[in-house]
């Protein structure tokens, strides 16, 4: 068996323990204003942690003025919640639409986006993270780009020039096609590197690729198909840009392609975010026409436990998952050694994963997965000392026992726990 470094072990585990980077930042779309406010603390319960900020849309279905107004409340509805704001800012509105790419190209609107960021600044979020003209390669909105990609990417930066002259702002703009080439290729209205301070894309599990009720068939065309996940990545990684996932989720769709109660697609999207530059992530947790992700719902059980394992974080809200690492690092050790399924000691579980790890000659940590109640983990080895650890909570173990076979469980594990064990 080969040893492996901790960094590697991590990526192998990814519940475990995350790379060494800047921990992505989590967000959530729980509703418009006031709406997603109210439906917040429910969320934040569920997953066991406060969230980093709330993503949002500005109403273009109507004037301006409209616009301008429900802005300015949705903002007063969100101020003092969340520590920032996902502000998705419309390069038009329905009463507007035609011409609306060349009039937006001429700086004919810029006093709205003006005033738009006015209202972030006034509101207490002068950091927002401000998406514009979202999907722009699809065809379901004002601002669709295929008319004229040259016109779009002009009207993007008479926005960002217009938002950024408002004094106290420190926006950063994020470029969003949607997922996949759409009506074109995003990078024909790709508005220029001194404009775009973050790249991005919204993934929702869903394909149209034959055998796509695989869920191992649309995980590889929502990451390998033309602007899918990879290509979004290869691009900003040439542009030297990092990333940002404003809508994700699984679920279900109408027509019958949504990826339903999918864990793989939660594991596969987290182990995404881990290994690339992500700075924020936004789970959809919302019932929409077109897609249903709402995990907090409860219609997704697998998923949600997912989402938990990977996303929440029990005790200490946010800060709780560095503790975690730190002490899971001081658990185990510097080197290890990922066994092969048949060469570890057998344990069973009667709910739940367990991932074998070898930390030397016959001695094994287990890693504890999923939601356990009154119940029993037992194995069918003699087991010199066994401990079993807490790592959200404590370097020290919670349990330890000598020549024991089994250990009944009390409680639920909302969080993996590792179980030591000398042979």
């Amino acid at each position: 068996m080969k040893l492996i470094s901790a960094v590697v072990l991590c990526s192998l585990i990814g519940l475990l323990c995350r790379q060494a980077q800047a921990e992505p930042l989590t967000y959530v779309y729980k509703g418009g204003g006031c709406t997603g406010v109210a439906a917040l603390a429910q969320y934040e319960i569920l997953i066991g942690r406060k969230v980093d900020g709330a993503t949002d849309f500005l109403d273009y279905s109507g004037s301006w003025s409209q616009l301008l107004g429900a802005t300015n409340w949705g903002l007063s509805c969100w101020q003092g919640k969340v520590p920032n704001m996902d502000v998705s800012v419309p390069m038009g509105v329905v009463a507007h639409r035609d011409g609306a790419l060349r009039d937006l190209a001429s700086g004919k609107y810029n006093s709205y986006y003006v005033q738009i960021a006015e209202s972030l600044v006034k509101h207490g979020f002068p950091n927002a993270f401000v998406r514009v003209g979202w999907e722009f390669n699809g065809d379901w909105y004002v601002w669709a780009g295929k008319p004229s990609p040259s016109l779009w990417a002009q009207g993007f930066r008479q926005v960002v020039e217009a938002m950024r002259s408002v004094p106290g702002q420190h926006f950063r703009f994020v470029w969003n096609p949607a997922l996949f080439q759409q009506q074109f290729p995003p990078d024909a209205a790709y508005p220029g590197d001194d404009v775009v301070d973050i790249v991005a894309t919204d993934a929702y599990n869903a394909s149209w690729t034959f055998g796509y009720k695989a869920p191992e068939t649309r995980w590889r065309s929502v990451s390998t198909d033309p602007w899918g996940l990879n290509t979004v990545a290869d691009f900003a990684r040439r542009h030297h840009k990092p990333l940002a996932l404003p809508e994700w989720g699984t679920g279900t769709r109408p027509d019958g392609h949504g990826g339903g109660d999918d864990p793989l697609f939660i594991a596969n999207m987290a182990e995404f975010i881990r290994t690339h530059d992500v700075v924020f992530q936004s789970y959809w947790d919302f019932v929409a026409s077109d897609y249903n992700a709402q995990l907090s719902g409860g219609q997704y059980p697998a998923a949600l436990a997912a989402f938990v394992a990977e996303f929440g974080s029990k005790g200490a809200g946010a800060q709780s998952r560095s503790v975690f690492e730190r002490n899971a690092g001081k658990i185990l050790g510097g080197q290890y050694v990922v066994s092969a399924p048949s060469a570890s000691p057998q344990l069973r579980i009667t709910a739940g994963r367990v991932v074998p790890i070898q930390l030397g000659p016959n001695r094994w940590a287990f890693v504890l997965y999923g939601s356990v109640g009154a119940g029993t983990l037992t194995w069918d080895f003699t087991a010199s000392h066994v401990e079993l650890y807490d790592p959200a909570t404590s370097e020290q173990p919670i349990k330890a026992l000598a020549h024991a076979a089994a250990i009944d469980f009390d409680r639920t594990i909302d969080r993996p726990l590792v179980l030591l064990v000398q042979q």
